[in-house]
């Protein structure tokens, strides 16, 4: 029988991460390593400290940036995207932060997979906070790769045209 683990363990070994990061980066000279160790502190903070999540992977990703890993970076933005969403229902924050990802991920070459996965995301949180324009776009975008994403997207876009039509005028 497995015993539950306390969020206050996860949030000490969130902080032995940092401090692991901290002597790797400053004493060792081993920043891509140090922020490696980063990510590994997010996912310790995200059972208990969501905020301390965030903050750790915005190190990461600062690290990936100076050194060019832009996959990685762009990796660890949508990490940080699904805290937003998942665990802290910050939709704007969510979408902002995929936008980012997808831009990181385009500029690497990689716009396939930016398009499937960060714009089908901002589609649906943009759906979900009724911003209608932004969703048909984003849902768009998916649709133009040759995916088998296209035909859900394409469906969502269609819906979200639907949702903008005034009720008023769509009775008459």
């Amino acid at each position: 029988m497995s015993v539950p683990i306390e969020p206050f363990w996860y949030r000490e070994a969130g902080k032995a991460f940092e401090q692991c990061a901290n002597i790797q980066r400053l004493k060792l000279s081993e920043p891509n390593v140090a922020a490696n160790t980063l990510v590994e502190a997010f996912k310790s903070y995200r059972m208990g400290k969501p905020q301390d999540a965030v903050h750790c992977l915005g190190l990461a990703v600062q690290q990936f940036a100076t050194t060019g890993l832009l996959r990685r970076e762009a990796n660890c933005q949508q990490m940080a995207t699904e805290c937003y969403e998942e665990d802290r229902k910050e939709y704007f924050r969510a979408i902002e932060a995929y936008e980012l990802a997808a831009a990181w991920l385009e500029s690497d070459n990689v716009e396939g997979y930016a398009r499937a996965q960060c714009h089908r995301k901002i589609g649906e949180l943009a759906g979900y906070l009724e911003n209608w324009p932004k969703a048909i776009m984003s849902f768009e975008l998916v649709t133009s790769e040759k995916s088998w994403l296209a035909k859900e997207c394409l469906f969502k876009a269609r819906l979200a045209h639907l949702a903008m039509i005034d009720i008023v005028s769509f009775d008459r």
